[in-house]
């Protein structure tokens, strides 16, 4: 069986990345799929506190990691931020998160921050790796909306 590598991702990537997001925002909303948004996967991947780490497969992406970078206010100390982990469903299980995630914490200790925050909407779980590899934090995040008037 082959294994899976993580790499980050740049410039060359934005069209994998693009299918990737399309998926991950099919699978979290449902409906009618989205296209992939190349012009959206290339601004992503030039936002400087932006990291995005794909998992692949024989050379296929297979899933991604996007982490920001931001400064926690009470200590000035840099902290990473998991927003999404996404593993393409039929390539789930091979342990791609597994080794996204490795590949995030050793970033987070690479430039000494304080901790990885890691955003689990609970609606989309669709995954047990956080449960398996975090503990829950005593915590609860509100989702502010925001519209347009």
């Amino acid at each position: 069986m082959t294994s899976v590598d993580v790499v980050r991702l740049g410039p060359d990537h934005a069209l994998a990345l693009a299918t990737l997001l399309a998926e991950h925002v099919q699978e979290r909303r449902g409906g009618s799929p989205p296209r992939p948004d190349r012009y959206w996967a290339q601004q992503l991947l030039c936002e400087p506190r932006i990291e995005l780490f794909g998992a692949r497969l024989d050379g296929e992406l297979i899933g991604v990691a996007v982490v920001h970078e931001l400064t926690d206010c009470l200590t000035g100390r840099e902290t990473g931020l998991l927003e999404t982990l996404f593993v393409r469903p039929q390539r789930r299980g091979l342990g791609a998160g597994r080794e996204l995630l490795a590949a995030v914490s050793a970033e987070g200790r690479r430039r000494a921050w304080s901790r990885l925050r890691w955003i689990v909407d609970e609606e989309g779980a669709r995954s047990t790796l956080p449960e398996r590899v975090a503990p829950t934090a005593p915590a609860r995040i509100h989702v502010v909306p925001i519209t347009r008037q």
